[in-house]
C-alpha cells in the first residue's frame, strides 16, 4: 500500500487522478466518485513492475484541508498464469531435449537401438557424426531454456516485490 496526502480537496484530486490514469493508458474498472477508483494497467506481455499486468485501487479520504490518496497494487491473475505456464513449458521442453541427448550419445557409443535412435539414421545407418552434433545442439537448447527459465523466475519475483511501482510514480505526480 502507498499513501499520499494531497493539498487539494477530494472532488479536484480524484478528477486529476482519473485523468492523469486514463492518459497513461488505463483501464477504469469501477468508480466511485470521488472515493475510489479502480484501474487495469500494463499488458500481459509486460515484464518489468512497470509494465506488468495488474489492478490498481485507489482510495481517497479527507484529511485536514487535503486529501488522502492509498492505492493498492496487484499482479493479474493472467500474468501469473501465463509466467508459470511459460516456465512449465520450457522445464518440459529442457527436459525432453536432454533426454534426447543423453539417448542419442547412448545410441552412437553402444550401437543399441534406443527410442531417439532413428532421428540420426540414414537409410539403415547410423550417422555417427550426425548423432553427435544433434546431440551437442540439444545440449545446448536445454541449457538455454534452463537459463530462461531462471530469467523468467528473476521477473516475476522482480514484479512481485515492485507491483507498487506504478502507483507510486501516479501518486507522486499528484499536487
Amino acid at each position: 500500500m502507498i499513501e499520499k496526502v494531497a493539498n487539494t480537496e477530494i472532488g479536484s484530486t480524484f478528477a486529476v487522478l482519473r485523468s492523469m490514469l486514463t492518459g497513461k493508458g488505463c483501464v477504469v474498472i469501477s468508480e466511485e466518485a470521488p472515493v475510489s477508483v479502480v484501474v487495469k494497467q500494463g499488458s500481459i506481455w509486460g515484464i518489468s513492475p512497470q509494465h506488468a499486468k495488474k489492478t490498481v485501487k485507489y482510495v481517497l479520504s479527507p484529511a485536514g484541508s487535503g486529501t488522502r490518496v492509498s492505492a493498492y497494487s496487484k499482479i493479474a491473475s493472467d500474468w501469473k498464469y501465463l509466467s508459470a505456464g511459460g516456465c512449465v513449458l520450457a522445464i518440459v521442453m529442457s527436459l525432453l531435449c536432454f533426454w534426447i541427448s543423453v539417448d542419442l550419445e547412448g545410441f552412437v557409443t553402444m550401437h543399441q537401438l534406443s527410442w531417439w535412435g532413428w532421428l540420426v539414421t540414414v537409410n539403415g545407418y547410423v550417422d555417427v557424426q550426425l548423432a553427435q552434433v544433434f546431440a551437442n545442439l540439444l545440449k545446448f537448447v536445454a541449457v538455454f531454456l534452463l537459463v530462461v527459465i531462471i530469467a523468467e523466475a528473476a521477473v516475476v519475483v522482480y514484479a512481485y516485490y515492485r507491483v507498487d511501482q506504478f502507483a507510486e510514480e501516479s501518486l507522486a505526480s499528484l499536487a
